[in-house]
């Protein structure tokens, strides 16, 4: 309760001291493990829980200039083999981290290895597929042990009977080599590639597809059970935990070219997916987690963990029966492509940097965390930091913060303010844009762990937005449901005016004439002017809106509606007299901030013509031209818009459209005539009928007598 109270003095104290800042307070958090691995770290490890704490002590074993390593397997002593590089060679380091030349081989590739009860070394080489056996003491054989019609050896596995098991590629077999090195095929399968291998309980092997990313029993007797087909195209790694089985795959399949493996060549800095399964006891599979960011290259089960070796950013993940991962370590290269276990909880790891790491079970004595930047939208004050711990030492974590007003953080960035021991500690860095987080952790006397990081913050108050504040065609209203406005006269929109919502909306902002849109359907009410526009809030802030109107080239504006809801409002125009207009919306964030700093935006329409008086037609004649023709001719004319179209009816007859004498409707006043039959003797009637642009009508009317 107290880091609470504490908060929020914290906050009232950052709203009081910058006016011009906005007064709601926003909190940049920062946990769980998937938010704690999207972080630099440095020695530190995130649980599968999500917590952070200080990682497996890491030591270089060796790093050489060969490319890459292909396989790794521990020997007596906690000696290692490796092979690496593209000349067939084999490496034994020992206890000391001395390197040496262990084995080579001419024409090809070592891309697997496997230790014997008896300490015997096995080399798979690949192009073409074959394996040499290394007795201790013995001199180095010159010729293969067993050769294999196949052109790659993927991996080996040496059971109890002293049997060795090898997955081989190209022809996707797996074979059995017994102690004499006699080789039989007691599998054949349809993929190009038996990617892994590993002993099962009770006898047999669990092996691993490239191609269908199939998982296949295989039982001593040669019998092959399919317990998987999986998502993915390629299984890298295999390994037992009590009675399940687990199983790491990747999206991408083994490349062959150039004796490419553990799926290097698929696998690359564009990370294809993977995942992980387990298998149980009663062959029920699940995929127990997805990575969607990296391939999984390798698995080993280590104790109780089931460690998971990823591509491009070289980490080891610990993936639970509960769904989760957590990092064990990440190391300086980029990709893990075999975990091995050695004496008293160590681990080998190798990579495709041609390095070997030692993971030992004591955890570093420090470790660190740096956030990704944070980008508050504008200049921000920040101030509270609090984080969530479990620490019996006080000075175990250590905070820092930094802020600058570039993206990337650089040398016009403010210095590391810290250290920071206290959750709920009032920093002191300059309002800035962008700020960045630091957590060093210190042990190993109390391992700290670390589940949430937050830093408080108020951002500067950003104006409003208006965009497209638009007056529509007279008459023009919107219809979204049948209980809109119901009672007003609707009808379809004229084609005068469909012409002109159709000039109007070819920047694609609004309806289609006649048809749909987030306006809904156009429709026309004589009298009504339709405004429609866009405000928005950079900061999410509720707005306020208000219109307000005035006459062309008037300076005051007169309010017109305010506390406006969404974004248009309907103008009743014949209740302001005749002439031309602009409206001016303005809207503001002052439900949301202090006065202090509260912000507006406005914006002015175009002019609008409001017209309701009708065109007038005077000065009709008749003049009787024959016995049964007459000309009549006037004028009709408009205060304010032109006039649109001229027609005559006769004893309300059909109406007939009549040109002006110019020849064109384009003007305020224009002059007409026209010719009627008069056939029938007696009184007749012909009225003529003009319209303005506005679409007010009016008429007038000349008697003939015959």
């Amino acid at each position: 309760m107290r880091n609470r109270q504490t908060g929020i003095l914290i906050i009232a104290s950052l709203c009081a001291a910058t006016a011009a800042y906005a007064s709601a307070a926003r909190v940049w958090i920062v946990q769980g493990g998937e938010e704690f691995m999207q972080a630099t770290l440095d020695g530190v490890s995130v649980s599968a829980a999500g917590e952070l704490e200080l990682a497996p002590s890491v030591v270089t074993r060796f790093s050489g200039g060969n490319p890459r390593i292909w396989a790794a397997a521990a020997g007596p002593d906690d000696v290692v083999y490796l092979a690496t590089g593209e000349e067939g060679t084999v490496l034994r380091l020992d206890a000391a981290d001395a390197v040496t030349a262990h084995f080579e081989v001419t024409g090809g590739v070592v891309q697997a290895l496997a230790v014997g009860p008896d300490s015997a070394l096995y080399v798979g080489v690949s192009q073409p597929a074959r394996v040499y056996r290394l007795s201790p003491g013995a001199e180095t054989p010159s010729e293969p042990w067993v050769e294999f019609d196949a052109s790659y050896v993927w991996d080996m596995e040496i059971d109890s009977d002293g049997s060795l098991w090898v997955g081989t590629g190209e022809h996707g077999a797996l074979w059995r080599v017994d102690p004499a090195g006699q080789a039989e095929s007691v599998y054949a399968g349809s993929d190009a590639h038996v990617r892994t291998v590993t002993l099962a309980p009770g006898g047999g092997v669990y092996v691993g597809t490239s191609g269908q990313g199939l998982v296949v029993r295989v039982d001593a007797t040669g019998s092959a059970f399919v317990l998987l087909d999986s998502d993915f195209e390629e299984v890298t790694g295999l390994g037992v935990l009590g009675d399940e089985l687990w199983v790491a795959a990747n999206a991408g399949a083994t490349p062959v070219a150039n004796g490419a493996g553990n799926g290097g060549g698929a696998n690359g800095a564009s990370g294809p997916k993977g995942g992980v399964y387990r298998i149980d006891a009663a062959g029920v599979s699940e995929l127990m987690w997805r990575s969607a960011e990296s391939g999984l290259h390798s698995l080993a089960v280590v104790g109780s963990d089931v460690l998971v070796g990823t591509g491009v950013e070289g980490r080891i993940l610990n993936v639970t029966a509960q769904r989760s991962a957590g990092l064990l370590v990440e190391l300086e290269s980029e990709q893990i492509v075999d975990i091995v276990a050695l004496a008293e909880g160590a681990l080998a790891v190798g990579t495709n940097g041609a390095a070997v790491y030692r993971l030992l079970p004591a955890t570093r004595d420090t470790g660190r965390l740096l956030t990704a930047v944070r980008d508050a939208g504008t200049a921000a004050t920040w101030g509270e930091l609090r984080y969530e711990a479990s620490t019996a030492a006080a000075t175990n974590v250590q905070l820092y913060v930094r802020t600058g007003n570039t993206g990337t953080p650089d040398g016009t960035w403010s210095t590391w303010a810290g250290p920071y021991t206290r959750s709920g500690a009032a920093i002191d860095v300059p309002a800035a844009r962008f700020a960045q987080m630091r957590v060093d952790l210190a042990g190993p006397a109390d391992n700290p762990r670390l589940r949430r990081l937050e830093l408080v913050y108020v951002p500067r108050n950003s104006r409003p937005e208006i965009q497209d504040l638009r007056a529509h065609p007279a008459g023009v209203v919107y219809r979204q449901n049948a209980s809109f406005e119901d009672g007003l006269p609707f009808a379809q929109v004229p084609a005068v005016v469909a012409a002109q919502l159709r000039e109007q909306e070819q920047g694609g902002t609004g309806a289609a004439v006649g048809g749909s849109s987030f306006r809904g359907r156009p429709l026309f009410i004589p009298g009504r002017r339709t405004f429609t526009w866009d405000a928005s809030d950079p900061d999410g802030d509720d707005l306020q809106q208000h219109l307000a109107f005035r006459a062309e080239g008037a300076g005051r504006w007169h309010p017109l509606a305010a506390a406006i809801a969404g974004d248009s409002y309907v103008l009743d125009t014949t209740r302001v007299p005749d002439g031309r207009y602009e409206v001016q919306l303005t809207v503001g964030d002052a439900a949301d901030n202090a006065a202090a700093s509260v912000l507006t935006a406005s914006a002015i329409s175009s002019t609008f013509l409001v017209d309701n008086t009708p065109p007038s037609v005077t000065g009709l004649s008749a003049l009787e031209e024959q016995d049964t023709v007459v000309r009549v001719a006037g004028r009709a004319s408009d205060a304010t818009s032109i006039v649109l179209r001229i027609r005559y009816s006769v004893n309300g007859g059909e109406w007939r459209t009549v040109l002006p004498a110019d020849g064109a409707a384009d003007s305020a006043a224009e002059a007409f005539e026209f010719t009627v039959s008069i056939t029938d003797p007696g009184e007749h009637i012909v009225v003529v009928q003009a319209t303005d642009s506005a679409l007010n009508r009016g008429a007038g009317q000349v008697t003939l007598q015959r």
